[in-house]
């Protein structure tokens, strides 16, 4: 569980009530609707079909994609991704066709932005441009969490506002970088994994450290392997990481022999002493503290992880 869902913010009813598939989305306990999408079949092959079948075909899935969201919110599980086209392809081709006679927004323009040659109210051909991405930390607390919400500032908007805050992005078609579909999905994978793996990025510049970790280590466990865990304390990273390791361990192999290790020590980049130490590693260039492992080992008690023998061994080796 990350630091959002911790929040006290989440007490007020209302704001529970109101944002709790946000909040599940986020915490990734309920799959992003496009996800859902892809779990609907269709019969049409997209590219070749007409744009009038297109909207046929979306019309005749909205409704069931709505059912399947709705038994998943009330705890189904996410079925299998469709073999074959579905109704996430059906919703991209739509967007393509689109583009051909521009009418996403109430402007109406109906220009050619596949061709590119004139250009409607935002000032955009096919592709988007992005002026920056970044952890935003001005957006509602139930947002941004403690470490910001990840936010694409896109150029070029289709309003004009006298009063906008962000007029040298959003009134100049050229400012930023024409991104294509894959790069902008990136943009957002990062973003998110920055904010659920945040220490991953900024220690071991590993964004995918996790899910190849745990993806591992459920593969030895399902194949009967013998094997241990160790984890690390480190110092200013107890409850961002040795909380949430512990606490995956005790869900999925709480019978494996865990150390939960005291050996941390600064070295290389985090070593003040070095030449090669870097000031943005300040938070780890100390041993952790005795009240840091304490939590930890008390964690993994509570948990009823088997690590005592492991962790403490070299106290009573006989």
């Amino acid at each position: 569980m990350s630091d959002l869902a911790h929040l006290t913010i989440w007490d007020d009813p209302a704001i529970h009530d109101s944002l709790s598939w946000y909040l599940e989305v986020a915490e990734n306990r309920r799959p992003a609707k496009f996800r859902i999408a892809a779990t609907l079949a269709t019969h049409l092959d997209p590219v070749a079909s007409s744009e009038e079948a297109l909207w046929a075909e979306l019309d005749r899935l909205t409704p069931i994609f709505v059912r399947r969201w709705q038994a998943i919110r009330a705890g189904e599980p996410l079925p299998a991704t469709a073999d074959g086209p579905s109704l996430l392809e059906v919703c991209r081709e739509l967007a393509y066709r689109m583009l051909a006679h521009c009418n996403f927004c109430p402007w109406n323009c109906r220009v050619d932005r596949m061709a590119g040659v004139k250009f409607g109210a935002c000032k955009l051909a096919s592709a988007s441009r992005v002026s920056s991405y970044f952890h935003h930390t001005g957006e509602e607390l139930f947002f941004r969490g403690t470490e910001g919400s990840g936010t694409i500032f896109f150029t070029s908007c289709n309003m004009r506002c006298a009063f906008c805050q962000n007029g040298d992005i959003s009134t100049d078609k050229d400012n930023g970088e024409e991104t294509d579909p894959r790069t902008l999905a990136a943009m957002a994978w990062t973003l998110r994994r920055e904010g659920s793996g945040r220490c991953a990025m900024a220690l071991a510049k590993t964004p995918w450290y996790w899910e190849t970790l745990t993806r591992n280590l459920a593969l030895i466990a399902e194949w009967g392997e013998d094997f241990s865990i160790r984890h690390l304390v480190m110092p200013n990273h107890v409850e961002c990481c040795t909380y949430p390791v512990l606490e995956w361990i005790a869900e999925y192999m709480p019978t494996v022999p865990v150390n939960v290790m005291a050996q941390f020590h600064p070295d290389n980049f985090c070593d003040s002493a070095s030449t090669k130490y870097r000031d943005k590693y300040a938070e780890i260039a100390r041993r952790p503290s005795r009240t840091e492992l304490n939590s930890s080992w008390r964690r993994a008690r509570e948990l009823g992880l088997k690590f005592e023998a492991t962790t403490f061994e070299r106290r009573n080796p006989h």
